[in-house]
């Protein structure tokens, strides 16, 4: 499975939980689903500042194995500076 389905309908028919069962679980793909359902809009300027602020660190994290609390400690600086 790609991506889950758009219509509520099919996202929890038992033919797609079982196949997205098979890939990331029951529970994962259960929590996936209530999360879009209790999901609320984000403010746009709290969204491009998230990406500014967390998009470098999150990569430094995922791809060049730099620890978090270093990450994060550096992303909170740069805020702090940029206020």
């Amino acid at each position: 499975m790609d991506s889950i389905p758009a219509r509520r309908s099919v996202a929890t028919s038992d033919t797609v939980r079982q196949a997205f069962a098979r890939e990331i679980g029951a529970e994962a793909y259960d929590n996936c689903l209530a999360a879009i359902e209790h999901a609320t809009p984000v403010d746009f300027y709290l969204y491009t500042a998230a990406e500014q602020f967390l998009g470098r660190p999150l990569l430094d994290i995922l791809e060049n194995g730099q620890d978090v609390e270093t990450a994060l400690s550096a992303a909170q600086a740069a805020l702090e500076g940029n206020r």
